[in-house]
């Protein structure tokens, strides 16, 4: 009886232990460009969007690409449309379990068309909403509102407007509206506030380049605007934090940029990050209070940066591809193993048509990914940021057009560059076994230390389950000190590996099988 209660209390520890190890995974995909999000699903997996590189292809097509927890692929679906390329800028998973995705229709002479796209759980096209005004418009984010509805932010390249569109559950226009600033305002990012209503960030340039928000109701009205100054300024997110206030990230003087306001959007501290230059394109509020940031560091290397509550920087890491490529962090989100998603790109080329691939990063709590990376000191402190009110001008939105998008397969070229399922590898050192790898999904290698060499001849091997039951017993070592030993058929687990040599030396180590 105590036996059986002790390998029942051995078993749940070793499957707490287990389960307690994040996941972490590099990987590139040769296929799949321009993917500037990844979110986190309800499965634990991920889901990400971009294009489709076909460097013969005169027309490129958006794709939809879900990932399991490990990175593995899902499925992936393609969106095209006759003569036109399709961008997508940004997806994430709604509350339905379907996906939203978003971005442009562009044909290679004048203009850009904007496009919502929704699917089913399974990526399967449910609608499709175009809207523009036939000429350059870009699409950034997409999010889902609280009634089930969705918004759409972007600018008009043309017509330097920034612009906010409301679509209902179907994908019916309810209102659009076009704000401008001064001249050049380019909105990058918007959320809905706590009100209902939405805050939006964009960028504008006259005299001097200044960071704004605007504050709007449910209905797209402005409430209030305010911009944001200081020495070659600019910023690229916006996120609400758990007191309703904003957070937003940039650069600043070369640097990174960090700073917090109210929900009113007065101006509660601001830092920059520096030693190398650099600029922040994405940052959120983690669990512990403080923030997580990505961007890209002297135009090569992505970076991860944590913060405390206050923006006084905790740890940073940079990231290169095995091929040592310049690579740029677009977006991070935090995982429900407190570790960290990061979308990013490698091989940077700002062409759209050429190839930039998606450079996938998965890093537990301390931002360790297991390859490619280094450590990085960073210095901060706080830098001035002028705040001013400032009036917007509002104008009526877009036209809809009836263009028609098509759904098919598309194959991406995943290629992991490290990874680790979870499970932390079972050192034996010091034991008279080693057992390598470990864990393994089918086979491993017994190696016997130098002292038992000679009794290993016709070794007996058993390998035993957490009960103490035998549940397989593969070939005897028939000489050396080395075995191979195949698993495979074996439920996922941890096992126990006997090894008793002639002399009835035993020796016992852990496998944990995939």
């Amino acid at each position: 009886m105590k036996k059986n209660v002790l390998i029942i209390l051995i078993a749940t520890l070793s499957v707490q232990l287990l389960k307690a190890q994040p996941v972490t995974f590099q990987q590139v995909d040769s296929i799949l460009s321009i993917y500037f999000c990844t979110h986190q699903t309800n499965d634990g997996g991920y889901i990400t969007g971009g294009v489709v590189h076909d460097p013969s292809a005169y027309f490129v097509p958006g794709c939809l690409l879900k990932l399991d927890s490990n990175g593995n692929k899902v499925w992936s679906k393609k969106f095209s449309s006759d003569s036109l390329n399709i961008y997508v800028e940004f997806s994430e998973q709604t509350s339905d379990g379907g996906y939203i995705l978003a971005g442009e229709l562009k044909d290679t002479a004048s203009a850009h068309e904007n496009y919502v796209i929704k699917t089913d759980a399974s990526g399967n096209m449910v609608w499709s909403t175009v809207f523009g005004n036939g000429t350059f418009d870009f699409v950034k984010q997409v999010h889902q509102t609280s009634d089930g509805g969705y918004i759409v932010v972007g600018y008009v390249n043309s017509g330097n407007q920034s612009f906010l569109v409301k679509l209902n559950s179907s994908g019916i226009v309810s209102w659009s509206k076009k704000y401008n600033f001064s001249v050049n305002d380019q909105a990058y990012s918007v959320k809905q506030t706590n009100d209902g209503g939405f805050i939006l960030l964009g960028i504008t340039q006259d005299s001097i380049d200044r960071i704004y928000l605007i504050k709007a109701d449910g209905s797209g009205n402005t409430q209030w605007a305010k911009t944001y100054s200081g020495a070659d300024i600019g910023a690229s997110s916006v996120e609400i934090t758990n007191d309703g206030g904003f957070l937003l990230t940039g650069y600043i003087e070369y640097k990174i940029l960090l700073f917090k306001t109210d929900n009113n959007g007065n101006l509660l501290w601001s830092k920059k990050y520096g030693n190398p230059l650099g600029w922040g394109n994405h940052a959120v509020q983690t669990n512990d209070g403080g923030y997580i940031i990505t961007g890209a560091l002297n135009v090569s290397s992505c970076f991860l940066a944590k913060t405390d509550s206050l923006g006084n920087y905790s740890w940073a890491k940079t990231y290169r591809d095995t091929l040592g490529n310049s690579t740029q962090g677009c977006f991070v989100n935090q995982t429900s193993d407190n570790g960290y998603i990061v979308s990013a790109l490698t091989n940077i080329n700002f062409n759209m048509l050429t190839n930039t691939p998606l450079y996938l990063i998965k890093t537990d709590a301390n931002g360790n990914s297991g390859c490619n990376e280094k450590t990085l000191l960073l210095t901060d402190s706080t830098v001035a940021i002028t705040v001013a009110p400032h009036s917007v001008t509002v104008t009526p939105g877009f036209n809809t057009y009836n263009i028609i998008i098509t759904e098919s397969n598309c194959n991406p070229g995943v290629t992991q560059l490290c990874n680790s399922t979870g499970i932390d590898e079972i050192s034996n050192t010091g034991s008279d076994i080693l057992i390598y790898p470990n864990p393994t999904t089918s086979q491993f290698t017994i190696t016997l230390n130098d002292a038992s060499t000679g009794s290993a001849y016709n070794a007996e091997i058993k390998i035993i389950n957490l009960l103490g039951e035998c549940v397989l017993q593969p070939p005897p070592l028939r000489g050396g000190r080395e075995g191979l030993v195949d698993i495979g058929a074996l439920s996922k687990g941890i096992y126990f590996v006997e090894v008793i040599t002639k002399d009835k030396q035993v020796m016992r180590s852990k496998i944990v099988k995939q």
